[in-house]
């Protein structure tokens, strides 16, 4: 097993890929072949990163997705042709055919079937009708498998629109991921959580209409060095997520997926947290209440990779000592060069070596990065996020004040349209709709509270 850490100068080239995003609805013990096969490895339906909700990370290249076999299809619980008229029985059987399993359908219940609840961050932009709207896309700001995100003026004002491929989702049985999306967008009171204005669809499409983070991805700067990862740099960017997540964990929602690529910037400098397709709602326990096996390999949890095995919020303490350990050391954790297999063997069966580290960060990252989510730093059922913030590395930052607090770094940008700070190979991108799927995009139905909408480009 290689697991010599790169230089300096070559762990921050690093392709986006190293973080590669998996999905398998189910997990099993693999053929006794495999180097560690019994106690790593996953069947179902692999899946390639969407973008960020917000307009960061774009979709990794296949082969950096984990190939998977996927399992036995079995029929739909539903028709997909239903007509648009039908009864809200036939609709809530129509959807449940779009989940991935029956324990989701009380989710897409709560949200599509029931009238949205009232937004606790107002919107700033007028949501368009019919008759008056005005939607033009300028660039590319992130691209995966089934959407993109662009940089567009909603009436006028500067906004992100995610444009997800309907028929791909319908197709993939990823629908209930949108709204899970919208559920978080909608009863989150989060300034580090991403702010809807609007939903509207085209005849491809269903879109969300969300406030612009003109400060990019974290990763970005991580990559581009724009800014020295001081342990008091680190500590303002981890702590604006422990604050998002908290507000996630108050929801009775797992984050599940936190990583450098899902952090995006404000224009001012401060964190907001973004995706929330691989979120499970209605779990309230540290260590129980989702079983999917889901996430970017080097931030996976421990309990993640047990056969049979539930895991709950504590796997986004988990992810948080890894983001805190990458930022400072340059590199995760537990990295490996050779494969994804040999990460999460990693992850597995070898403790961090945390030498590197400062003493107050060390201290904190040992307790978040404890195997056992039961005693897990963070995983007190009445403390929760206070005893991370009360722990050394944090207990200094003024977390009731966090949005008054100085950002590191403050972008230099020329105009609400500057994409100076996205990665270039999204923003060269032409400006035109996802290409359709191959496949029904589904029946307008499926899209409650998506308007029909035109989109200009520019």
């Amino acid at each position: 097993m290689k697991n010599a850490r790169p230089n300096a100068h070559i762990r921050f080239l690093r392709a986006k890929k190293r973080s590669a995003k998996i999905f398998c609805p189910q997990k099993k013990k693999a053929p006794a072949n495999g180097p560690h096969a019994t106690k790593i490895f996953a069947t179902g339906r692999g899946a390639k990163d969407m973008p960020s909700l917000g307009h960061g990370g774009g979709g990794d290249d296949a082969a950096s997705v984990m190939q998977v076999t996927p399992p036995p299809k079995t029929p739909r619980r539903g028709s997909a042709s239903e007509p648009a008229n039908a009864s809200p029985q036939a609709l809530i059987k129509q959807l449940a055919a779009l989940c991935e399993n029956d324990e989701e359908v009380d989710i897409l219940d709560a949200v599509w079937m029931t009238p949205p609840p009232v937004v606790k961050v107002a919107p700033t932009i007028e949501p368009s009708t019919k008759q008056q709207h005005s939607i033009v896309l300028h660039s590319v700001l992130g691209s995966g498998s089934f959407a993109k995100v662009y940089l567009a003026s909603y009436n006028g004002k500067p906004v992100a629109i995610k444009a997800i491929d309907r028929a791909t989702v319908v197709k993939n049985t990823t629908v209930r991921r949108v709204y899970t999306e919208l559920f978080v967008l909608r009863n989150h009171a989060s300034p580090f959580l991403g702010k809807l204005h609007d939903t509207f669809k085209t005849r491809l499409s269903a879109c969300l209409v969300l406030e612009l983070q003109q400060g990019g991805e974290l990763f970005e700067l991580f990559r581009r060095k724009q800014v020295c990862f001081t342990a008091s740099c680190v500590r303002f960017y981890a702590a604006e997520c422990l604050l998002a997540l908290e507000e996630l964990h108050r929801l009775s929602v797992a984050y599940r997926d936190l990583k450098l690529e899902n952090i995006l910037l404000s224009a001012s400098g401060h964190v907001v947290l973004s995706d929330y397709g691989l979120c499970r709602c209605n779990v309230d326990a540290c260590d129980t209440g989702a079983t999917s096996f889901v996430g970017s390999v080097e931030y996976i949890a421990p309990e993640l990779l047990v056969d049979g095995s539930e895991h709950g919020w504590a796997v986004d303490w988990w992810a948080l000592g890894v983001l805190i350990f990458e930022l400072l050391d340059g590199l995760p954790p537990f990295y490996s060069s050779e494969s994804q297999d040999e990460t999460m063997y990693l992850i597995a069966n070898t403790k961090p070596d945390l030498a590197g580290l400062p003493a107050d960060a060390a201290e904190t990252v040992a307790g978040l990065l404890d195997k056992n989510p039961a005693t897990r730093l963070g995983s007190r059922p009445d403390m929760r996020a206070q005893d991370i913030k009360a722990s050394a590395f944090f207990k200094d930052f003024p977390f009731a004040e966090a949005q008054s607090v100085p950002p590191p770094f403050v972008p230099a940008l020329h105009g609400a349209l500057d994409t100076r700070m996205f990665d270039s190979k999204f923003t060269s991108l032409p400006v035109c709709e996802t290409a359709p799927a191959a496949g029904d995009t589904g029946p307008d139905a499926l899209w409650p509270g998506f308007r029909t909408l035109d989109m200009t480009f520019a």
